[in-house]
């Protein structure tokens, strides 16, 4: 074994070991509900499905409290510590996502597709147009008018809303403010505020609420997992559910399910800020939506078998693609929403991904 095979073996050891241990931290301390101990004849029944593959009860305590609708308990659900650490690493090239998923390149690879305007970039530190042309510090100033309402974000590494920030038109108090943090980052994105269709902005109209959908590419062909819908809430501009927003299930024909959940654990029946019911709403031709995430999974294959799309629905009711996630994309509000992530797949994808080496890992994660 080379040297050089050895320090990628070390390095990726590293990465999986921070990934179950970052899930693990949150999941355990964060949480605002009692996990209950599993029987006996649930712990026979995860050891029939998981033999040979060190699990931890926990995530099937956890997920099975929202197994509504009268489904039976089921021990399908993926573990999270073992789905980022060993399944998400063996679909997604970690090192390449992290260049790929920079937000800047999404003109480039989605040159067909309805994006937010962009108004400008920075993209190593230098300032760019929508279209790639250098412009100077005070040109950069120029474009950005208090008068329009803007969202700058990282276009690397902006998960769970980290550094992401709104400006709403005539609020010219916060404008300078603003223009200072755009200013401050090396790599970043500023696009005008999208619109979004009134079905989805009649939950909650102050967050563009977005679809988060994950594809799958497997036997030669991308399929929809499973889809939600992320809201926030309190008056927050962002919707993730770490930025304190809720999260509701989508079923296969477009339609919002009755419960929503947020990243305690903690169920709501209508919006919490709203009172909004979540019943008899719909994601506007969701058939096209789905068709056009697994066709724009075809594209970046090469890179990532598993894909997590965030789209919004602009007043037109066409999708509007706002980001792609190719590595340590959100897995728990699928799980919680719409029940284990692969479904009746599941013992097929365990067969493909624990292999000796991963069965000996799940040990160690």
């Amino acid at each position: 074994m080379s040297i050089s095979s050895i320090i990628d073996a070390g390095a990726s050891f590293r990465e999986r070991c921070k990934r179950s241990k970052k899930i693990r931290d949150f999941m355990k301390h964060d949480l605002r509900i009692t996990i209950p101990p599993l029987t006996k004849e649930q712990r026979q029944m995860v050891d029939e499905v998981w033999k040979g593959i060190h699990v931890d009860d926990f995530w099937f305590a956890f997920f099975n409290l929202f197994n509504e609708e009268g489904k039976d308990w089921t021990p399908l659900y993926f573990p999270s510590n073992l789905y980022y650490s060993i399944l998400d690493m063996k679909y997604n090239d970690y090192r390449g996502a992290i260049t790929i998923e920079d937000k800047n390149f999404n003109s480039l690879f989605f040159y067909d597709v309805k994006q937010p305007i962009t108004v400008l970039r920075n993209m190593g530190g230098t300032f760019m147009d929508e279209n790639y042309e250098r412009i100077s510090l005070d040109e950069m100033h120029k474009r950005l008018s208090p008068d329009c309402s803007y969202v700058a974000k990282p276009s690397i590494g902006s998960g769970g809303g980290r550094c992401v920030r709104v400006y709403t038109a005539g609020e010219t108090k916060k404008f300078e403010e603003f223009v200072k943090y755009v200013d401050s980052f090396k790599n970043c994105v500023v696009q005008k505020f999208a619109t979004q269709h009134e079905q989805i902005a009649s939950i909650y109209s102050e967050s563009i609420n977005t679809i988060r959908m994950t594809t799958f590419f497997h036997n030669g062909e991308a399929k929809e997992l499973s889809t939600v819908i992320r809201m926030g809430a309190g008056g927050n501009r962002i919707d993730n559910a770490t930025a304190g927003g809720c999260f509701v299930g989508v079923d296969k024909t477009g339609q919002l399910k009755n419960v929503a959940y947020n990243d305690y654990g903690e169920r709501f029946d209508c919006h919490p800020s709203t009172g909004v019911p979540f019943k008899g709403h719909y994601i506007p031709n969701f058939d096209q939506l789905v068709h056009l995430a697994e066709s724009l999974h075809n594209r970046l294959v090469n890179f990532s078998k598993l894909i997590s799309w965030d789209f919004a629905i602009d007043a037109e009711g066409d999708p509007i693609l706002i980001e792609k996630n190719m590595s340590w994309a959100g897995l728990s509000f699928h799980q919680q929403c719409n029940g284990p992530i692969f479904g009746d797949m599941t013992q097929e994808i365990i067969a493909e991904v624990f292999d000796k080496k991963a069965r000996l890992l799940s040990k160690l994660l």
